[in-house]
């Protein structure tokens, strides 16, 4: 479920038989917002394709890279979010995969188009708790 946002839960009876009295129960409910975090996010990009990011702390967030025209269809950044998690959350354990705490890098020389892309990362923890941060980055395959 996304953080802040009113849901519909409903139930009926239904007996052994499959049939229902046709009593209906329907609750209103609103998922907690989610609770923001003060983590800064910033990267750097070796010449050998490895992709390292730097947090002010060990909060939980999404980080990933994409080519600059897959980041420019979607054109904003939060929007950029918003979509990602969900998206990621048709794939079950997707967002774990995705998900860090603290310091990290990858080598993403198998996955980055030569010429302009994007690494991106924001806050996650039950909801986007931070803003987006990104950095555009030439890479050059050798």
């Amino acid at each position: 479920l996304d953080d802040d946002t009113v849901y519909y839960a409903l139930a009926f009876d239904l007996g052994a038989d499959g049939k229902s009295s046709g009593k209906v129960t329907i609750l209103e409910f609103r998922t907690p917002k989610a609770v923001p975090s003060d983590n800064r996010i910033s990267f750097e990009v070796t010449s050998g394709g490895v992709v390292k990011v730097n947090t002010t702390n060990d909060d939980p967030y999404i980080f990933d890279v994409w080519d600059i025209e897959s980041w420019n269809e979607i054109g904003d950044a939060e929007a950029l979010a918003r979509k990602y998690v969900s998206y990621m959350k048709g794939f079950d354990g997707a967002l774990d995969i995705y998900t860090h705490r603290g310091s990290y890098q990858e080598d993403y020389t198998q996955w980055l188009t030569p010429g302009k892309n994007v690494a991106f990362a924001f806050g996650y923890k039950d909801g986007i708790t931070t803003d987006v941060f990104f950095f555009i980055f030439d890479w050059k395959t050798e």
